[in-house]
């Protein structure tokens, strides 16, 4: 049974589920856009995320929209990628689509032939984080981010509590934690290797990765947990979320037309249309929630009507996929 808030809005705990999805990740941007929108940015107590979702959680947690907006402005192929020919961006799309669809035999001889798998630059990816994100920041806010890396050796995924890491630390964590198999080396950490947290790799004999990772979230008393997606195909498991008030966003619009394209798709055009899209989404979905616990009412049909109609949006998309 879903617990009634009698709180104050301004004394609500507001936990946030950010989903891993590469470049499809302007569309939390967008969600956030609408939190901020909406005043209830301040009341995010905790986050938690898996690959750009980590990356996204600890700007969003910098309280400077600018950073958030000017990060994406910034996303390009020369960024991030070693060697831009057409060659090498064809075997980045062919094996992005392989990974996400389990063709194992497929994807372990490409690489072999190409004898290469650091086909994005982790340099890259670390000068973006080190460009963008104050670590000091986020240790000083009273507020706690998990990132959500898979231990290869150990099989699963693995939530690690950044605050309580050193800077250098916490920036392997999150490289580990957007460490695409096939695409990024695995990142060492305390002698064991991890890869990106929700992507489950054709090796791997446990299918276990944990893209929308909201199980740490479980012991920090939350009053609303938003979950926002950017696939769907991902879930929670709600099994021990029974009385949490959880919303729900999935994107009311295809974010790639072929699996594993968006993830890739670093156009400027194509991220400000997720964001613009992320923003609409988010604003339809919390703004009925926010208005509802400014008067103090009842948030629980609300969110069984949203329910609804994720329901018959996620049935168009299967329906579309199918």
């Amino acid at each position: 049974m879903i617990s009634m808030i009698t709180k104050n809005i301004d004394d609500i705990k507001i936990g946030l589920v950010l989903s891993g999805g590469g470049a499809k990740g302007a569309y939390e941007a967008g969600v956030f856009k609408a939190i901020e929108s909406l005043d209830i940015a301040k009341n995010i107590s905790v986050v938690s995320g898996t690959s750009i979702g980590t990356v996204n959680g600890l700007m969003f947690l910098m309280d400077d929209s600018d950073i958030v907006e000017s990060s994406w402005a910034s996303v390009n192929y020369s960024r991030f990628i070693l060697n831009e020919d057409s060659v090498r961006n064809k075997n980045i799309t062919d094996a992005i689509k392989r990974i996400y669809t389990g063709e194992k035999a497929t994807i372990e001889t490409l690489f072999a032939r190409q004898g290469d798998i650091g086909l994005l630059s982790q340099s890259g990816v670390r000068q973006f984080i080190e460009e963008y994100i104050n670590l000091n920041i986020i240790k000083e806010c009273s507020r706690t981010i998990y990132a959500c890396a898979y231990n290869i050796g150990l099989e699963h995924p693995e939530y690690f509590k950044l605050n309580d890491y050193s800077n250098d630390e916490a920036i392997d964590i999150i490289l580990a934690s957007c460490a695409i198999p096939f695409i990024f080396k695995p990142i060492k950490i305390n002698g064991y290797k991890y890869a990106d947290g929700g992507i489950n790799n054709p090796k791997y004999a446990n299918k276990n990765a944990d893209n929308v990772p909201i199980k740490p979230i479980i012991n920090h008393d939350c009053d609303l947990i938003i979950v926002i997606y950017l696939s769907h195909r991902d879930k929670i498991d709600k099994k021990y979320f029974e009385n949490n008030n959880i919303v729900e966003i999935y994107p009311s619009a295809h974010l790639e037309t072929i699996q594993g394209i968006g993830t890739i798709n670093l156009n400027q055009s194509t991220l400000s249309d997720r964001i613009d899209l992320g923003y609409r989404d988010g604003l339809v979905a919390l703004s009925p929630i926010v208005v509802a616990l400014l008067k103090g009412k009842s948030i629980k049909n609300l969110i069984e009507t949203h329910n609804e109609s994720n329901k018959i949006l996620l049935n168009k998309f299967r329906m579309f996929n199918s």
